[in-house]
């Protein structure tokens, strides 16, 4: 699935329009589907992620630092809704930062990535790093990385894989006796 231009611009103003009404105690999921245009339907499910970035400084050029990542990897619900909720969530209740504030909003940048249905893993030979996504499910106990965070931070195979491990609160060869799944993304952000 490749979305327009256009459709990604309208998943963005959703999202845009989600974490503001959040943040400002609304209903987000009301405000973002005020924020499709007139007969605009997204109707395809898939899983989304909504990263969340702010400056590291004072000056947007300066590079960006995370401020909140959420996301789902079920597929069921319709994009806008996915988006907008996820948006909403990633604002207000990712667990590693505070809610965010109303004057973070101006230097916000918000990317979605929207992903593909999961696949066994195969082989651990065959996956990709940067193309790649990956969750791993042993029991109780989860954990997904989508496929830019590898590249990001400069992992090889073997460290995404202990890493996802970890992440899930398994030693780092937990991933030997694990259910690995993986995925692509169709990223894009705000510029």
């Amino acid at each position: 699935m490749t979305l327009s231009d256009a459709e990604r611009a309208q998943l963005l103003r959703v999202a845009r329009c989600s974490i503001d009404d959040a943040v400002r105690g609304g209903n987000s999921l009301g405000a973002a589907r005020e924020a499709l245009p007139p007969g605009a339907y997204l109707a395809a499910r898939r899983g989304v992620f909504v990263t969340l970035l702010q400056p590291r400084g004072d000056d947007v050029a300066s590079g960006r630092r995370l401020r909140g990542c959420l996301g789902s990897i079920e597929a069921d619900r319709p994009l806008p809704e996915a988006v907008a909720s996820t948006a909403a969530a990633a604002a207000m209740r990712d667990p590693r930062f505070p809610p965010l504030a109303q004057e973070e909003l101006a230097t916000l940048c918000i990317s979605i990535s929207v992903l593909t249905p999961m696949q066994p893993a195969g082989r651990v030979e065959e996956i990709e790093l940067g193309r790649h996504g990956l969750q791993l499910v042993r029991g109780e106990q989860r954990s997904v990385f989508l496929p830019q965070v590898a590249l990001e931070q400069g992992w090889t195979r073997d460290q995404l894989l202990a890493q996802l491990a970890i992440k899930a609160g398994l030693p780092g060869d937990g991933w030997l006796d694990a259910r690995l799944s993986k995925f692509e993304t169709e990223a894009f952000s705000e510029s």
